[in-house]
């Protein structure tokens, strides 16, 4: 095998990624890889046997801890250069907030200022970053949570940051338990929210291609005019947040079919609807990726996330596999490639440029949430 330092083409800085694991009796520990700089070996074949054979220890310092009770559930969010951790207390005055590019920790707000334990975000709660905003859903469904629409934004040229009910005219037109994939608009001031019917599986057999209709709606929330659009019955193909990317002009993520487990797949992104004129049913093309990028052993498989490179169809796929043998310690595999548009108009990777890394994990980290079975990691590029 050949070796790289960092993969592909990169979004103008040094990338680094950032780890939190839950690795200690004190809380959770921030782990560093500078992209750029660490060797990654070819993946051209996506051998995992051949991924594993090179297989190091993560970099044992942590850049950063966070105090919390051992298998606290956590929430960490990227939001700019900032990761924010948000604990579910009411007893918590502030939440810590790193900032990758000073390589310091401020204190935040606490979620949200003021209000009780129904308001505090929970492992179901729905962080979607708008330029520089973060909005959260919460609430609905079976919980017993009223529903809760809040953002944190800064309020004012000194770095502070505040949370505030979202002042909308009327409430999410929707049960947001029942998200399913959200997206950033491109135009920098909307984003959209797939939401499940209750009566009706989330993979019904009803389906046009496989891209399914009267499974649930799809929502957009303008942030400029506060208002909540219904865009028709028919749902984002992602599981959780889709990615956008320029060059494909299309959002990515991690595809949600039952029957396609380990790829990825595109949507293209809706126009915004004029006013007066109705739209709802130009359903976008989406595609399903090719290959399978996930691990092999699809038992052996824990968690997965999905991290953009910044530009040229550019990703970095973190997924969490059991050791074959038993063990108490994970594997952690590290992926770069491109994607591109096969002649078929098929979504695939590049055949060259696939490069890859895997991690033996401390005995001690979950390096998942437990309850959806995502990785905490975060794609940072320091200028």
């Amino acid at each position: 095998m050949s070796s790289h330092g960092g993969g592909g083409g990169g979004g103008g800085g040094k990338r680094r990624l950032y780890m939190v694991l839950d690795d200690s009796k004190h809380g959770y520990g921030f782990r560093r890889i500078d992209m750029d700089e660490y060797y990654f070996e070819a993946d051209d074949s996506g051998d995992d046997s051949a991924l594993e054979r090179m297989t190091e220890y993560l970099p044992s310092r942590r850049c950063l801890r966070v105090k919390a009770p051992r298998r606290q559930a956590m929430l960490f969010k990227a939001l700019g250069t900032k990761i924010i951790a948000t604990h579910p207390s009411p007893t918590c005055a502030a939440i810590p907030a790193y900032d990758t590019r000073a390589q310091a920790v401020s204190a935040g707000p606490a979620w949200p200022p003021g209000e009780g334990d129904s308001t505090l975000p929970s492992c179901s709660t729905v962080f979607v970053p708008v330029g520089d905003r973060l909005y959260a859903l919460d609430g609905g469904g079976d919980s017993g949570r009223a529903v809760s629409f809040q953002v944190l934004f800064p309020s004012g040229g000194d770095g502070w940051w505040s949370w505030s009910s979202v002042a909308s005219a009327a409430p999410p037109p929707f049960d947001p338990s029942r998200i399913t994939s959200y997206a950033a608009h491109p135009n920098g001031r909307a984003f959209f929210v797939s939401v499940a019917r209750k009566d009706v599986p989330f993979f019904p057999a009803l389906s046009r291609g496989w891209l399914w209709l009267h499974a649930g709606s799809t929502f957009c929330f303008d942030t400029e005019s506060l208002e909540w659009t219904d865009y028709g019955c028919w749902m984002l193909p992602f599981q959780g947040q889709g990615l956008y990317d320029a060059e494909l002009d299309a959002w990515v993520g991690i595809c949600r079919h039952p029957d396609k487990p380990g790829r990825l797949c595109s949507s293209d992104v809706p126009a915004p609807r004029i006013r007066g004129r109705d739209s709802r049913w130009r359903v976008p093309s989406c595609k399903i990726g090719k290959d399978v990028l996930f691990c092999k052993d699809k038992e052996r498989h824990r968690g997965v996330a999905l991290q953009y490179m910044g530009s040229d169809s550019n990703f970095c796929l973190l997924e969490c596999v059991e050791q074959p043998a038993a063990t108490a310690s994970r594997l952690m595999y590290v992926r770069m490639f491109r994607l591109k548009y096969g002649k078929d108009g098929g979504l695939r990777t590049a055949t060259r440029g696939r490069w890859g890394r895997c991690f033996l994990l401390p005995p001690e980290a979950s390096s998942f949430d437990v309850m959806d079975q995502k990785i905490t990691a975060f794609l940072m590029c320091k200028t």
